[in-house]
């Protein structure tokens, strides 16, 4: 995912280049990749070794902006006319090729969920609450003149009361746009609901949040993270914890799990298997054996 254009990022380097902390700011892909992985997050954040743009990545980009671009549609021409259009279609970005590839499931299932969106609202009588309240809401906490910054940028907050699923009228939700699958249950507390955690942690003095939630266009699901103050005080050990790790690659101990490895396939594996001491995957090592002893994947025709 590109990182979106804001002149905080450069005042973040201005104060790390002061300050000499290790990192410019924190932001919750950092998080969240501390929260899987402290051996990945030193390959990625200390080290700087960024993965390479895969399919996946360029997926994410293209669906996100034209979401993006839907969304600010709806507020551009909203405030021109003053209504909203049945056809939710014409709110889609001008430019065809920007989400065309992508108009099945993703498109076509994120048009289902605004529709619903939008009957919600006529049955409550006001076409207003269908509005976006923010689109790729950015917010920074500087704290103290010495520490590193937190920041993150929400997709879109979204009226509570547009959202049949949500069972308040009051408040906002927080949404974040998701193209991969829906991950299975007994990963979600510590993946996508920490994950949205992070929203109410740095959106929750500007807004009375009501839900925090993470919508896949791919299945057209929204997953509600309720509230937790157990995630929140975990989100700010995480935090504690990265700002106080230096450069050591022993105080970043390996976390393995699915996310390391999850077929013998090439393209089923972290960006940093290969350079990571794990042994996921592999004979003798916990997780299904998917890999040879070099992480390399079994050959089915392979010669003895």
């Amino acid at each position: 995912m590109p990182v979106p254009d804001s002149p905080n990022f450069d005042r973040a380097s201005t104060r790390q280049a002061r300050t000499g902390n290790l990192h410019a700011y924190i932001s919750k892909s950092r998080v969240m990749e501390y929260a899987k992985n402290p051996k990945h997050f030193h390959i990625k954040y200390v080290l700087g070794i960024r993965e390479p743009t895969n399919h996946w990545m360029i997926r994410g980009s293209e669906v996100h902006l034209a979401i993006e671009n839907y969304y600010l549609n709806v507020l551009e021409r909203f405030e021109d006319e003053g209504e909203i259009d049945d056809d939710l279609i014409s709110y889609l970005p001008e430019d065809v090729t920007m989400w065309a590839r992508w108009t099945e499931p993703f498109i076509s299932n994120f048009l289902a969920f605004e529709t619903d969106r939008l009957r919600e609202c006529r049955r409550k009588g006001d076409e207003s609450l269908f509005l976006p309240i923010e689109v790729e809401a950015e917010i920074w906490d500087w704290r103290g003149d010495d520490d590193v910054p937190l920041m993150g940028f929400a997709d879109v907050v979204l009226h509570a009361a547009s959202l049949s699923a949500v069972d308040s009228d009051d408040g906002v939700v927080i949404i974040d746009h998701k193209t991969g699958k829906v991950p299975d249950p007994k990963y979600r507390d510590d993946g996508i609901f920490l994950e949205l955690e992070y929203y109410n942690f740095l959106f929750g003095d500007q807004y009375d949040v009501a839900a925090i939630a993470g919508y896949y266009p791919g299945f057209n699901e929204l997953l509600i993270g309720e509230l937790s103050d157990e995630r929140l005080a975990e989100i700010e050990r995480i935090i504690s914890e990265i700002e106080t790790l230096g450069k050591n690659p022993e105080d970043y101990p390996i976390k393995q799990g699915p996310l390391c490895c999850w077929g013998k396939e090439p393209e089923k594996q972290s960006s940093y298997y290969g350079i990571c001491p794990c042994n996921w995957a592999t004979p003798g090592g916990p997780g299904p054996t998917y890999r040879d002893a070099d992480k390399q994947p079994f050959s089915e025709h392979a010669v003895e």
